[in-house]
């Protein structure tokens, strides 16, 4: 049986993420989508969503060795079940920061 959010209920959201060793560039631009089904999918374009927990920082993610945390709290629609993680702008509104060290591996 699968859990779903309640509505009107506060959620505390917290994960963790690195960048992946292969990587030439770092963004801030990174969040967390909740839903009640699971988001269209088109490689050739970005998920036109705004997630419920977003990066606040002003540094870029640019840790490949550790961890680095992202949190926030959002009031739940009710019915959500699926957790998308990513950057959800487009190219124009993404800075990114160029990483020594990446590639292709």
């Amino acid at each position: 049986m699968q859990e779903v959010l309640s509505p009107n209920v506060a959620y505390h959201v917290e994960f963790y993420l690195s960048l992946e060793d292969s990587l030439n560039y770092a963004v801030k631009n990174v969040g967390a989508y909740f839903s009640q089904e699971v988001p269209t999918q088109n490689l050739e374009m970005f998920l036109s969503l705004t997630p419920q927990i977003s990066y606040e920082g002003a540094e870029f993610l640019t840790d490949k060795e550790g961890w680095m945390k992202i949190s926030g709290s959002f009031v739940a629609v009710g019915g959500e079940r699926y957790l998308t993680i990513g950057n959800f702008d487009d190219d124009e509104n993404t800075d990114s920061l160029f990483v020594e060290g990446g590639g292709v591996l």
